[in-house]
């Protein structure tokens, strides 16, 4: 038994094929007997070999040559080859309606033969390699087409016209590795999961993922767009499916540790999150945001003086942007709520010299210096001339809100000498404006209240008004039953609606009270009008509004 393959073998180089096969077959070696037999051009021996072997493609093709349709496509459907396998079927149901045709006319021989029908036409065109795809023998075709230089792959799928062409040409330069075309037959033929695979091959991997979205692969989509380096929308993929820790992952790579850290914070992850936030060098466009997030979540982990020492580094940056504004504001938040009064009253008035009337900045410092608490901060506005009128029918606070609120009914007209102009005195947009101004510009609106968790405007509706929060606050959402889905607020003396001075377009979120709120709308007719008639009012409100349009521009082109 042992000599017996190396006999094999010396018989394979005399070129005694059929006898080294047989030889292969006394040992049980099925592959290489069946190898040995297609040298001796044996094909249906050596598919009888391949199958024993367990190895079905290889015994597949053989029997395509060998026109045994059936069991070729038996043994494809084995392999996972279902397009193979039904092209063998074809030839096989091809085969027997022909042997059926001869036993009918051997049949009834005294009948006269009816015409034959014109034959169907042939999809495939003519040439040596269409008619090997034609036969099903897509190894053959392949050779063909690399013999002719493999430059041809767009050329063949101009000729091919039906279905089933472009399915054997697919197949042809799927085995040639022409995977860029390969895709496009596929794609033509509607098998865009086929297409996908050929274009990840190809290394197209952005036009892989696209086509995975296509066919419902979200994760093999998300896995191309990172090999295509698409870290932030591979990230946008991630957090929808709640793969959250794999979102987090592709804004690490992204150079974007805040939401890095976001997402290891979804996923319930603050162990890996705050490393991220600690290694954020001072030079990093994101730095002041790490630490900002940083000392939140020490707050929430109950370490104060943890969360202090890491904000104090932030106490010593300059204001240069609107961003930086922001931010500033929000550290002061934090020192106030964390009871450092004494800072926070500092950063406040830093805030005022650097941003006379942003936000709520000069009634949180009153309230400072009052002594009273900081979440009081934002009732001092609320006017006192009237009380607030109830809307109809409100919502109650734990409902899903209803459709946007409608100014008309619940707006209140208030007099200029009893209003308390204060929030407009706040407010960034009307900075230039006197108080004789502010009075006229009162006069023009009119004030609406809300109940809690009301609709206030919807997403993708137009502003017909200039709207400024008096009092309470508004929640900036793309779902308004959602409150958790928050993307920002507006609180005392904000404004919302310059589309109407300047037709923009309607907004991507809703608005939706936060608790008793009351706003003064300004209509852009109403406003057309005073600005006509007061020049000078409507040059300083032009003149801050571009103003706001630049300033807002230059934070976008940063980010």
């Amino acid at each position: 038994m042992v000599d017996q393959p190396v006999s094999a073998r010396e018989l394979l180089e005399r070129g005694a094929y059929t006898e080294a096969a047989d030889a292969f077959l006394k040992v049980h070696e099925y592959a290489s007997a069946a190898r040995a037999f297609v040298c001796a051009k044996d094909f249906h021996r050596a598919a009888e070999c391949y199958d024993f072997a367990q190895k079905p493609l290889d015994a597949a093709r053989l029997f395509m040559l060998t026109k045994e349709w059936e069991r070729a496509a038996s043994l494809y459907a084995k392999a996972g080859d279902s397009t193979r396998a039904q092209l063998a079927r074809e030839q096989h149901r091809k085969i027997q309606e022909s042997l059926r045709a001869d036993e009918e006319r051997h049949r009834a021989p005294e009948k006269k033969a009816a015409p034959p029908p014109p034959p169907p036409e042939d999809p495939f065109p003519e040439g040596e390699i269409w008619q090997a795809m034609k036969a099903g023998d897509f190894i053959a075709s392949a050779r063909i087409y690399l013999k002719q230089g493999g430059s041809s792959g767009w050329a063949l799928l101009d000729e091919a016209r039906a279905p089933e062409v472009r399915q054997a040409l697919g197949e042809t330069l799927f085995q040639a590795r022409d995977y860029a075309v390969a895709a496009e037959a596929f794609r033509k033929t509607g098998e865009d999961l086929r297409a996908a695979q050929c274009l990840s091959l190809a290394g197209l991997n952005g036009e892989a993922a696209d086509l995975y979205m296509r066919c419902g692969q979200r994760i093999l989509a998300a896995q191309h767009l990172e090999k295509a380096q698409a870290w932030e929308h591979a990230a946008d993929v991630y957090r929808q499916d709640h793969l959250y820790l794999d979102a987090a992952r592709c804004h690490e790579r992204d150079d974007d540790p805040v939401r890095a850290a976001a997402s290891y914070l979804k996923a319930r992850r603050p162990d890996v999150a705050l490393p991220i936030l600690q290694a954020i060098p001072p030079k990093h466009r994101q730095f002041v945001q790490c630490r900002m997030l940083a000392g939140k979540i020490f707050f929430q982990k109950g370490e104060r003086e943890l969360a202090l020492s890491f904000l104090a580094p932030l106490l010593d940056m300059e204001v240069r942007s609107e961003e930086d504004v922001e931010a500033f504001y929000q550290l002061a938040v934090l020192y106030e709520n964390a009871g450092e009064k004494e800072t926070a009253r500092k950063l406040y008035l830093q805030l005022q010299t650097a941003r006379f009337g942003y936000k709520d900045v000069s009634t949180r410092l009153q309230k400072l210096e009052a002594g009273a608490p900081a979440h009081e901060a934002s009732k001092k506005h609320a006017p006192a001339a009237q009380p607030p009128k109830k809307a109809a029918h409100p919502p109650p606070a734990h409902a899903a809100p209803g459709p946007v609120h409608s100014p008309s009914p619940a707006a209140t007209p208030v007099l200029a000498a009893e209003a308390d102009l204060s929030p407009l005195q706040d407010c960034s947009l009307l900075h230039s404006l006197d108080l004789e101004q502010l009075r006229l510009l009162w006069g023009a609106g009119r004030t609406v209240d809300l109940q809690p968790g009301e609709v206030f405007l919807s997403a993708g509706q137009p502003t017909e008004a200039l709207c400024i929060v008096l009092s309470g606050g508004l929640t900036i959402t793309p779902d308004p039953s959602d409150l958790d889905l928050a993307v920002g607020f507006l609180g005392t003396s904000d404004y919302v609606g310059l589309g109407c001075l300047v037709q923009g377009p309607p907004r991507a979120n809703a608005l939706v009270a936060q608790g008793p709120t009351r706003l003064l709308l300004l209509p852009g007719k109403n406003l057309e009008a005073l600005v006509s008639g007061r020049p000078d009012l409507g040059m300083r409100l032009f003149r801050s509004v571009a103003e706001q349009l630049s300033q807002t521009l230059m934070a976008q082109q940063k980010r």
